[in-house]
């Protein structure tokens, strides 16, 4: 699909007195940003290409979902900031293009995987479904912990946009949050601002916290 693709976000709530849960869905385009279903439990994207994975996860993060899970299907917009960026850390890794675009995939996720980290979030990255029924079988799980994260996880993320010489999607989408969080961090550690993790670019594991 295309970057229109959508995220279901499913809002549910309990009946009152009848022992049993009723569970309500809500389909939406991932990129409008202006409605809010109530009460959202689970936001899930499947399969939403490319920075439409991004856009669902901006649209958990301000709701302050629970639980989050997401299948990303196509890497395309960092594999061009990869490609475009000024310093290239593994030429070896990034010259030829099918290892460019399968290197691309995983740093994205990574990126990801690390942003919601550093908001609050317990992460994990698994193998949700065989192979042999698609290759797009990565799923993110984060779920909501509200736990700032340490000094040295935002130094992990300054030294990944470093290496790669990239700002990632998501990261500019979430960078009001983004900067309360890390200023919060650093406030808390007696320390500086730290570096930020904003380098520019051209075009657009597993374990939990």
């Amino acid at each position: 699909g295309g970057a229109g693709e959508e995220a279901e976000v499913g809002a549910g709530d309990a009946e009152a007195g009848a022992g049993s849960q009723s569970v309500s869905s809500d389909a939406s385009d991932a990129s409008d940003a202006s409605s809010r279903p109530p009460e959202v439990d689970i936001a899930i994207a499947l399969h939403a290409c490319d920075t439409a994975t991004d856009e669902a996860l901006v649209r958990a993060v301000r709701w302050n979902t629970p639980l989050t899970l997401v299948s990303p299907c196509c890497h395309h917009d960092l594999q061009v900031r990869m490609r475009n960026a000024s310093k290239q850390a593994y030429p070896p890794m990034t010259r030829h293009g099918i290892l460019r675009e399968r290197l691309g995939d995983v740093v994205t996720d990574s990126f990801r995987a690390h942003i919601l980290r550093l908001l609050g979030h317990r992460v994990d990255v698994m193998e949700w479904i065989g192979g042999e029924h698609t290759p797009r079988n990565t799923m993110i799980r984060a779920i909501r912990t509200g736990s700032p994260a340490g000094v040295e996880m935002w130094h992990e993320y300054d030294a990944m946009c470093a290496d790669w010489g990239v700002t990632p999607w998501l990261a500019e989408a979430l960078a009001p949050e983004l900067d309360k969080a890390r200023a919060a961090a650093f406030a808390g550690s007696g320390g500086g601002s730290g570096g930020g993790g904003s380098v520019g670019s051209s075009g657009g594991g597993t374990g939990g916290q």
